[in-house]
């Protein structure tokens, strides 16, 4: 009726189009909301309104800008042309958001098949070389400075989409063929790039404030896992060697690590959506994860070994039953490492030693003087060690060195650090004040080597690092200390020091190290 709610929609068909353009925020791109909006517009059309250039933009700028998705047919010649160029800033979240909605869009239908006019340009094998051409150019400009993180986002949002259009476009079979693995390999390329930015940044989280942390993290999320996510059909193409499988399940370790437990009450949009496309590419790259680890276990074991080191390359996985997406581990353990049940969620990046995450180390291991004086206020992710009578150990490496925190028999805190060809412990300050040179107190870290005996002083600077021409002292049977530091050898007679090595260290050494 007249005033019923329901009203003739003279033969116009609904469509989600705007809620599907992506919106330019407030800045001085606001004025050129058109060229995300359609692709109707022409050059002349943007020339004609240079008036509305902000001043913060070039003229060329704005041009170039405008003009980028006039003509529908146009949009990927006129991207690649901007590409080969320095007219606009990949850094610039508008110029991102351009490009992508221009890759992203469908288009209309070319006559009467399933391709779209937006997108034929991948018919000619020229065009699809040139292009990959110039993106590869592009990620050598930008794979030494993760601050590029915005164009490296692009770049590989590009090469997924040139990636899945070329196989669709391509009529010639060896053409095709080229084509995919020229692509692929950049998106491996990306991948290592990424990879190595979110190691830096995962290192770099444990020292910055919180609201640091969370930009980094907001980072990571973003780059980790783009270079998978192509067509289910084609998933083969990235997905396929051990390589392939580190990269995958590293990047969903520290995904997991810096993400909040709950994506839903995230409050940044881009954050949220990041952790939900995560998981949904995990989701359609699962059944390839566990037939790849099931024949060729290494890239898996890698990734894990990042952690927990002392895990065999060849060590094998097998599916949880009732658990969809969880895989586990046993390694055989030795006289000095404990047997554990190590578990990984391929759905959720998720890394379970003996049913335990990792976590924080508590505060009374926090509070220590030797905590404090070797890593500061930081409070180190940590998990179940495998060490006899010791608590937790690190989650991440310190240099090459896992760092273990246990309680004693006499209720004191030690600290060990473990390498595959050291094991060593930190002593206390005030075990050798009085008989040292204050020097060899204060100024450096006084390991002990729990095999041969030596103390090693390192610099305050360089806990981790094992340098020879630092100082070190092995006791002998004439209760002297033996000192050398390079090619200087020379002795001191200092009893009282012995005793109390000798006392501090009884609980994790043999006696015959420090006998008298």
């Amino acid at each position: 009726t007249q005033h019923g709610w329901v009203q003739d929609q003279k033969n116009q068909l609904g469509t989600t189009k705007e809620q599907c353009t992506l919106q330019i925020s407030e800045g001085p791109y606001c004025n050129l909301q058109f060229a995300l909006n359609s692709c109707s517009h022409t050059q002349n059309m943007v020339l004609a309104d240079q008036s509305k250039c902000d001043k913060k933009l070039t003229l060329h700028e704005f041009v170039a800008y405008g003009s980028l998705r006039a003509g529908e047919q146009l949009q990927w010649y006129n991207m690649l042309r901007e590409l080969a160029s320095s007219s606009l800033s990949f850094n610039e979240p508008p110029v991102v958001q351009l490009f992508k909605q221009a890759a992203w869009e469908f288009g209309s239908f070319y006559h009467d098949t399933m391709q779209r006019v937006s997108h034929r340009a991948f018919e000619d094998s020229n065009f699809c070389g040139r292009l990959l051409e110039v993106l590869r150019r592009r990620l050598e400009m930008i794979e030494g400075n993760w601050n590029e993180h915005a164009a490296l986002n692009l770049l590989v949002t590009l090469g997924v989409r040139s990636f899945c259009f070329s196989g669709g476009y391509l009529s010639s079979q060896e053409s095709q063929s080229f084509i995919l693995e020229g692509f692929a390999k950049f998106l491996r390329d990306c991948r290592e790039v990424a990879l190595d930015w979110c190691e830096q940044l995962s290192h770099d989280l444990h020292g910055r404030d919180k609201d640091q942390s969370q930009r980094y993290q907001d980072l990571i999320l973003k780059i980790a896992k783009l270079t998978y996510d192509v067509d289910s059909n084609r998933i083969g193409w990235i997905l396929h060697s051990a390589r392939d499988i580190f990269c995958l399940i590293r990047s969903s370790i520290l995904l997991f690590e810096n993400s909040a437990s709950d994506i839903d009450r995230l409050s940044h949009n881009d954050l949220k959506l990041a952790l939900q496309n995560a998981q949904r590419i995990r989701c359609l790259l699962k059944d390839q994860v566990f037939s790849i680890v099931s024949e060729n276990p290494a890239g898996l074991n890698e990734a894990v070994g990042r952690i927990l080191w002392y895990l065999n390359s060849s060590q094998t996985w097998e599916q949880c039953n009732g658990a969809d997406g969880w895989l586990s581990a046993c390694p055989e353990g030795t006289s000095q490492i404990l047997q554990q049940q190590i578990h990984f969620d391929v759905l959720m990046g998720e890394l379970l030693v003996d049913g335990t995450p990792p976590g924080r180390l508590p505060q009374r291991f926090t509070a220590n003087g030797m905590y404090q004086r070797l890593f500061g206020c930081t409070a180190l992710p940590v998990m179940p060690s495998n060490l006899p009578g010791i608590s937790f150990v690190s989650a991440q490496l310190c240099g090459e060195f896992e760092v273990h925190f246990g309680i004693s028999k006499e209720n004191q805190v030690f600290i060990r650090a473990r390498s595959p060809t050291h094991l060593l412990q930190l002593l206390p300050q005030t075990l050798l004040t009085g008989d040292f040179p204050d020097q060899f107190v204060t100024e450096y870290f006084q390991w002990v080597d729990l095999q041969t005996g030596v103390i090693e002083f390192r610099a305050l600077g360089q806990p981790w690092e094992i340098n020879l021409n630092d100082w070190h002292a092995r006791p002998d049977q004439l209760k002297k200390l033996l000192w050398k530091r390079g090619r200087r050898h020379w002795s001191m007679y200092t009893a009282s020091c012995f005793l109390k090595l000798r006392v501090s260290c009884s609980h994790w050494t043999p006696r015959s190290i420090w006998s008298l």
